[in-house]
């Protein structure tokens, strides 16, 4: 069982395409779902189901679970990019699903997605050596709906996601309410907002508050009843604050790691400093980031008895996840792609 890729790209414009307006609308690929069914007399096996959407915009997330029985499990590589840039790649949704027999242990690796102008449905099965292991895989990928368009009108989106949920519970619907709940309030916060958790004890917001006098106040006993002493502390110091406004943990950095746009400048002023891990932090809300490289080289000169030379590093196939896909996260393509495609050498180093 080999990896399989169906990608479509954007077709070129004709009297029978309709204008790039309307395509954005109506034909580009915005959603995806991947369903993992059991094959079992009876219809006994499990059934799973993963949902997400191009605003997701994480670019590489791996080995997110999917499926776990007695017999099977299921795990998926998850691409997806929205992009914001004329020179970043083009809007993609993937999935890398890996199928496994708990008995055999035999195993095999499904991709598919699609770029651009495209949906589909692709269907794989699995089926074991032993026998004791059948699954079906199912790859969906579809446009926005009205409600999904209307999800972008400030304070209309929300109320129509709160009618819709109603209507749902109304004919026991209560997968599609769910839905239309978790929308609603992304509507309200932005999911990349609510991971960055501003009000956290080292949060944007809370960094802001501990600069202004009286807010500082509020901000130390918000920490104390938290049992944040030395945040407490930290706040109540409003000279030592100010001073710290500029440092790479200060309250300028993490505003500027908060928004689309300015998070590039938090992730250049980062870099240059030499932080990688605050670099990293700019342009993603997540608590983890994999960084992952196909292969890697180093040539070392052991010549000179307890002294060695490092003559060369070679790295390839970078890929890094999961990241905000904003202006930052073309930056990070780019570095995907020069390392991925030539690789990259790193200067001598001596040891």
């Amino acid at each position: 069982f080999g990896s399989r890729l169906a990608l479509a790209a954007q077709p070129k414009l004709s009297h029978d395409t309709p204008h790039p307006l309307v395509g954005e609308l109506s034909s580009m690929v915005k959603h995806g779902v991947l369903i993992a069914r059991e094959i079992k007399p009876g219809g006994r096996g499990q059934e799973r189901c993963f949902k997400t959407t191009i605003h997701r915009n994480n670019g590489h997330e791996f080995d997110l679970p999917l499926l776990d029985s007695d017999e099977a499990l299921v795990t998926f590589d998850l691409v997806t990019r929205d992009t914001y840039t004329p020179w970043g790649k083009s809007d993609e949704i993937s999935f890398a699903a890996c199928a496994v027999c708990k008995r055999c242990w035999q195993r095999a690796r499904f991709v598919h997605g699609r770029l651009g102008f495209e949906n589909g449905t692709d269907i794989e099965e699995f089926r074991c050596l032993c026998g004791h292991c059948e699954l079906r895989l199912e790859f969906r990928f579809e446009s926005n709906t009205v409600l999904d368009v209307l999800d972008w009108v400030p304070g209309l989106g929300v109320v129509v996601r709160v009618g819709a949920a109603v209507m749902s519970h109304a004919v026991e619907a209560d997968e599609a309410a769910e839905d239309h709940w978790e929308k609603a309030a992304n509507d309200l916060v932005p999911a990349a907002l609510q991971k960055r958790r501003l009000l956290a004890k080292d949060g944007a917001l809370t960094k802001v508050a501990e600069l202004l006098p009286g807010s500082n106040i509020i901000a130390a006993l918000l920490h104390a009843s938290a049992g944040n002493i030395e945040e407490a502390a930290r706040a109540l110091d409003l000279l030592h604050n100010w001073q710290d406004i500029g440092s790479p943990d200060g309250a300028l950095a993490k505003l500027a790691e908060t928004f689309p746009g300015t998070d590039v400048v938090a992730f250049g002023l980062q870099l240059r400093a030499g932080s990688f891990a605050r670099a990293l932090r700019a342009v993603t809300p997540e608590a983890k980031v994999t960084i992952r490289v196909a292969c890697a080289g180093v040539v070392f000169d052991v010549s000179h008895g307890r002294a060695s030379t490092c003559l060369d590093i070679k790295v390839s196939g970078l890929q890094i996840g999961p990241t905000r896909r904003s202006v930052a996260g073309a930056l990070v393509d780019f570095l995907e792609d020069l390392l991925g495609s030539d690789g990259c050498t790193v200067a001598p180093l001596q040891a």
